[in-house]
């Protein structure tokens, strides 16, 4: 495993933590015996929210994805999908394509197999593709693998964990792959972080964790801006969200501040293509 996969193991520990909030009954399936240790420091030292966030983040994707279906999208493509179990929650079920680092990819889907062989999930229609996001001819390679797997159908494309990891000229091309291979009426689902990010609280306790535990230095993500998803050229936004928006929709408690800072500070967009 990597260090940014090692982090899939503590967000599916702390997201078992609140099933009925998250959606997620499948999440103690991804729990390794090192990570609930590392998952309680960071609860305690970095953000006692954090199982509470995880699970109103993983809730919006998983109503999004029931949404889509409601609405006629016949294809997920997860990206930098990690042990998200999407398909595996809905019904009926949809059609999922997968798309991660090769390491992960192999290990998810050979867990898989063995949960359903032991009938700890259903099975799903999932295919695999193996593709390095910060490489431009994987990316190439995705793009036309996505374009045989969609057709024409209309997708809904999930950007969970993954965009801040991305230098900025490869998530413009993962956009603008979407945008080659979605047709009308496709949905794309994204998390994003804010520039303001550094200036969180529970960001900066987050920096000397991410350092020592994941060797690397979280001031180096990608930040964006509402304006980056208002100006995608094709697109126009459906749904808006921060952490104390999903709070209301979803948990009707007040734990998160409005402005958003005893939590990451973390937005969510959902984009429909309109041409």
């Amino acid at each position: 495993m990597t260090k940014i996969s090692e982090t899939a193991f503590l967000v599916n520990y702390l997201r078992s933590k609140n099933k009925e909030l998250s959606g997620d009954i499948y999440s103690d399936l991804w729990i390794e015996e090192t990570t609930s240790e590392l998952a309680e420091e960071f609860q305690r030292e970095i953000n006692p929210l954090e199982s509470y966030q995880l699970s109103l983040r993983h809730r919006f994707f998983l109503e999004w994805v029931k949404k889509a279906i409601a609405q006629g999208v016949e294809r997920v493509i997860n990206v930098g999908a990690g042990f998200s179990t999407y398909t595996h929650l809905v019904e009926p079920p949809i059609p999922t394509c997968d798309v991660d680092y090769q390491h992960i990819v192999a290990y998810k889907a050979q867990k898989l197999k063995e949960f359903e062989t032991k009938k700890l999930i259903p099975h799903r229609e999932i295919v695999f593709l193996p593709t390095d996001l910060n490489n431009s001819k994987s990316l190439d390679k995705m793009k036309e693998q996505l374009k045989k797997w969609v057709i024409t159908e209309k997708s809904l494309a999930i950007l969970e964990g993954i965009t801040y990891y991305l230098n900025k000229q490869q998530l413009d091309r993962v956009f603008n792959v979407l945008s080659k291979i979605q047709s009308k009426g496709s949905l794309i689902a994204v998390l994003y972080w804010k520039p303001d990010a550094i200036d969180n609280s529970v960001f900066k306790k987050w920096i000397p964790f991410a350092k020592k535990n994941y060797s690397y230095d979280p001031t180096g993500y990608t930040y964006l801006t509402k304006g980056y998803f208002e100006e995608l050229d094709g697109y126009h936004i459906v749904d808006f969200a921060t952490y104390f928006d999903l709070e209301k929709r979803f948990a009707k408690n007040n734990r998160i501040r409005k402005n958003n800072d005893n939590v990451f500070p973390e937005d969510f967009v959902v984009l429909e293509k309109v041409r």
